[in-house]
């Protein structure tokens, strides 16, 4: 293959990396830094994530030094190293080296030092580094939400690209003032409030007319209690950026386009949509969006899902009695029959008034959530 051309000819200059038993590459290069610098080297996510696209792009030998299915690192699946010796070209490591001295405010005094050995048949004890599943794992704990092993892998994998993202992009906040935690944790929300709707949809399909299942925003719900109006909207809003975090990609706008609705679709199928299939979800999602929309960009932003959400908790509430806390099951088929409209040729008066009252209730929520 033509990339060996390129490959350092000189293996006898590479930094030796000692791989020990249940080693990974991460806990090797740990413990190499915790020798040379004489500290205990503690990097963050973002400082790890530069490493490994370091080590992924660094050609030390001709021999592949790893198995797996492909070369993402920050997959202990796909990024397994053998016991033994890693080796890595010096100029990889002194950049290694860069960012750990940086990360600690180690300033460079004096030249380099030579590289140094981890001694024969030692084994430092060095604090492992967690990987993203760990991270969401304990962030779930926290926050007493229970999902299921493969969300907590589909969080874990939204958890390394918005971490790239913010890595490659050299942030800490993104324009809205969220860290890759905030977001992490209303992806999480998110997802396990659309785990409920999925059962509502559930229902739906099989012709369920009533059900004691619901949704209960205990923000909302204690705001209530408290008569806190500003509490009451920044709850409305909260659930918002959770369920737009659902839908939204890496870059995160704050909004659910068309295309993220179809992703979506194709997500919880499993595979890829039949052109077919994909005409009639694309049709869909740009009605859903055009009922939405209310200032007009082609996306649903926060306000008009929290508008959203309110319009779903209010709809089916008797005059005086309202009941904002909660969405039941009721109330979001309403919600979905109504906007459902624009897909219908012929639509009797009821649906029409249907509509208009569930629009209406969109509006006021719009301008009531402020």
């Amino acid at each position: 293959m033509l990339y060996k051309l390129y490959i350092n000819k000189a293996p006898d200059v590479n930094i030796k990396l000692n791989i020990g038993t249940g080693d990974g590459i991460s806990q090797a290069i740990d413990r190499q830094l915790d020798n040379e610098l004489g500290v205990d080297v503690k990097l963050g996510l973002k400082e790890w994530n530069c490493v490994f696209d370091i080590v992924k792009a660094d050609k030390a030998t001709q021999q592949k030094q790893y198995s797996g299915a492909d070369n993402d690192i920050t997959k202990n699946n796909n990024y397994i190293v053998q016991q033994g010796v890693y080796e890595i070209t010096k100029n990889a490591w002194t950049q290694i080296v860069q960012i750990a001295k940086q990360k600690m405010g180690i300033t460079d005094s004096a030249p380099d030092s030579e590289e140094v050995p981890v001694a024969e048949g030692t084994t430092p004890v060095a604090e492992e580094k967690p990987e993203a599943k760990d991270v969401v794992v304990k962030m779930l704990q926290e926050e007493g939400i229970e999902l299921s092993e493969s969300d907590i892998d589909d969080i874990a994998a939204k958890y390394n690209a918005i971490s790239k993202y913010y890595s490659d992009n050299n942030l800490e906040k993104d324009a809205r003032g969220l860290t890759v935690d905030d977001r992490i944790l209303n992806y999480a929300k998110g997802v396990a409030a659309h785990k409920l709707e999925a059962q509502f949809a559930e229902q739906y399909q099989n012709d369920v007319e009533s059900s004691d299942l619901k949704f209960v925003n205990s923000d909302v719900e204690q705001a209530i209690a408290d008569g806190d109006m500003d509490a009451f909207k920044a709850a409305f809003h909260q659930s918002a950026r959770e369920y737009v975090e659902l839908y939204d990609s890496a870059e995160g706008d704050g909004a659910i386009d068309v295309n993220e609705l179809v992703e979506m679709e194709e997500k919880e199928l499993g595979r890829a949509l039949t052109a077919e299939e994909k005409e009639l979800v694309n049709s869909l999602a740009i009605n859903r969006i055009a009922v939405l929309d209310i200032n007009e960009n082609n996306k649903i932003d926060e306000s008009e899902v929290a508008a959203y959400l309110w319009a779903m908790s209010r709809i089916n509430d008797e005059s005086g009695k309202s009941t904002g806390a909660d969405i039941t099951y009721s109330e979001w088929v309403t919600a979905q029959e109504s906007m459902g409209i624009l897909g219908l040729e012929n639509p009797t008066q009821e649906e029409i008034d249907k509509y208009a009252k569930f629009n209406q209730a969109l509006r006021n929520g719009y301008e009531g959530l402020k």
